[in-house]
């Protein structure tokens, strides 16, 4: 099953839309040809396995946001779940290594797909910034010094000459990307971990400071006797699995759509 990339900005930051197109895509999944004759609530609810209140509450929002349509008269109706994908192949995202063991789960992984995309994005800026700094043989040089000018442009990079500097990606600035609450996105990311779809690396700073036993340090997280520590925001990067899973993600991505490496609440 596919779906078109686009989609995905389309339930940024709305935990409605994405119930939603979670809800439609299950449809997509369970209803043989994509088609239910004879429709209603309490049909729906048995083909689905959804819950009649649940289907009750979100039925409304699917006919407006066009995932499904009615054909035929009424007692009679056929319910057609529409097409999700984009007729352009690489516009689209495969679904296939989605979990369909309920709606459920299809939010969790749509919701983590979110997460991927700021990670693409980021990772992206980054080869962006190393290729114009210091490019290897194969590398586009041309392209990239036209894509940073585009950035300064956009007032996402501070001049053409800026270097990249991890700082992390912060569970609040990932929150607001899905729009839900810290506690939930961590959940989130701990799926994507447990999929092998992300990688999480801790993101700490060690300076040697001899003697400084324990005493408090302006910036510093904390201080042992002879260190002083700076923690940041983990550091999330995609892993073979996930560049497998989802190819047309990482092509379609482009590397300035993503916010601004050099900030700490990124």
């Amino acid at each position: 099953m596919f779906i078109e990339q686009s989609k995905l900005t389309e339930i940024k930051g709305n935990t409605t839309t994405q119930k939603t197109m979670a809800i439609a895509i299950w449809l997509k999944h369970k209803l043989p040809d994509s088609r239910l004759k004879y429709y209603n609530l309490n049909r729906l609810a048995v083909a689905s396995g959804i819950d009649y209140k649940t289907l009750k509450t979100y039925m409304p929002k699917l006919l407006e946001q066009k995932y499904v349509h009615t054909e035929g008269s009424e007692g009679k109706q056929i319910l057609v779940v529409n097409n999700l994908a984009s007729r352009n192949s690489h516009k689209n995202i495969s679904l296939d290594n989605f979990i369909f063991d309920s709606w459920k789960s299809v939010k969790m992984a749509l919701r983590a797909l979110l997460i991927i995309r700021i990670v693409v994005g980021k990772e992206g800026l980054k080869k962006l910034l190393e290729t114009c700094h210091d490019p290897k043989p194969w590398d586009n040089y041309k392209d990239a010094k036209r894509n940073v000018r585009k950035l300064v442009r956009k007032g996402v990079l501070k001049s053409i000459d800026q270097k990249y500097e991890e700082w992390g990606i912060s569970l609040k600035r990932l929150a607001k990307e899905v729009g839900c609450s810290v506690a939930t996105v961590e959940k989130i990311v701990n799926y994507a971990i447990a999929e092998g779809w992300l990688r999480k690396s801790p993101n700490v700073e060690q300076i040697y400071c001899k003697n400084v036993n324990y005493y408090g340090v302006e910036g510093a997280t904390f201080t042992t006797k002879n260190n002083i520590y700076v923690v940041g925001a983990n550091i999330y990067s995609l892993t073979p699995s996930s560049i497998a899973c989802f190819p047309s993600l990482s092509s379609l991505l482009k590397p300035f759509s993503s916010p601004s490496p050099n900030s700490p609440n990124d």
